[in-house]
């Protein structure tokens, strides 16, 4: 989180959050129960509240489809 503080001072454009790769996503060793699960929405939060620059979230967006 230091490094992107940082990267917003010397103004960056956007950040995009994501993890993994395609050879190894982290995203689906995942063992949560929820059902409506969206990966690093937690860390997202606490990043936007210290930096400017836009946030782009991408990923997995796991959602129970009614």
């Amino acid at each position: 989180m230091l490094v992107i503080q940082k990267m917003d001072e010397m103004g960056i454009d956007f950040v995009e959050i994501s993890g993994g790769s395609y050879e190894n996503p982290k995203m689906n060793e995942t063992t949560s129960k929820n059902k409506n699960t969206i990966f690093f929405s937690e860390y997202s939060k606490l990043l936007k509240e210290k930096v400017k620059a836009p946030l782009i979230l991408t990923g997995v967006f796991v959602v129970k489809i009614l």
